[in-house]
């Protein structure tokens, strides 16, 4: 499977951050923009294709997570909300932690941190993602979330050199 980046929150985006938050992490999808416009009459936007399950994960990226001092807890939501910031009328979608200690040991490179349907509901015009980071700040690390219809058939791949 492609990852198609119109459904990218974050591609090998940096999760080093101080402590704090919740802060707007990676890309939002505007559905809208997709042509998914909400009806006069308030129906659902349709972020499925015709009724296929539609998948939420989130993986460490390139580099692994790793907190500055001591374990440190990072939470990922996952939001859909009336602005880009998403933070008008916010709904939270999924919401999960990761602790994560300063050997970078516990989450290395690939790891699945979250796989979830996304569930059928009346989306708002954004969906994203916040993070907030509790107790010690992260050094790095980076992490990829999107949505895809078929998890046991995505495959990472390393990104090919095209010489000239």
């Amino acid at each position: 499977m492609i990852i198609d980046t119109l459904t990218t929150f974050a591609y090998n985006t940096s999760v080093a951050l101080n402590v704090g938050g919740p802060t707007t992490f990676g890309d939002q999808i505007d559905l809208e923009g997709l042509g998914l416009e909400e009806g006069a009459t308030g129906e659902q936007r349709d972020i499925g294709i015709h009724g296929h399950t539609l998948y939420y994960r989130v993986m460490v990226g390139d580099e692994a997570l790793e907190s500055a001092t001591a374990t440190s807890n990072v939470t990922f939501t996952l939001v859909t909300a009336d602005n880009a910031a998403l933070t008008t009328n916010p709904v939270v979608i999924d919401t999960f932690a990761v602790a994560v200690d300063n050997a970078g040991a516990n989450y290395p490179v690939g790891t699945k941190l979250r796989e979830v349907v996304l569930p059928s509901f009346a989306y708002k015009r954004y969906i994203g993602l916040r993070r907030t980071v509790a107790t010690q700040n992260l050094a790095e690390g980076s992490v990829s979330a999107f949505l895809q219809l078929d998890p046991k058939g995505w495959r990472s791949y390393p990104q090919a050199d095209i010489a000239d």
